[in-house]
């Protein structure tokens, strides 16, 4: 069975979650909140393999990183938030 594969990124200064590579040619989408990228990625793969016998309803793994500090000890203020994405 074949799964698509696509590695999000996020762009900090535009605000927007998008495609940093796919298996999927021609997948080019953007979303603000990690939730709506994903709701485009789907409908987007759904367009991009329609007519494609050969797919039929194929699962999608979307990779995303996201880097966190650790929690202040303590109670006392951060220097940095506590997840900061990438």
């Amino acid at each position: 069975m074949r799964i698509a594969v696509v590695k999000a990124a996020r762009d900090a200064d535009a605000g927007v979650w998008y495609v940093e590579h796919s298996d999927v040619g021609g997948l080019h989408v953007e979303g603000e909140t990690f939730e709506d990228f994903c709701r485009n990625v789907s409908n987007a793969v759904s367009d991009l393999l329609e007519g494609d016998s050969e797919v039929g309803d194929i699962p999608i793994e979307i990779i995303a990183r996201a880097f966190c500090a650790p929690a202040s000890p303590f109670g006392m203020p951060r220097k940095v938030p506590r997840c900061m994405e990438n």
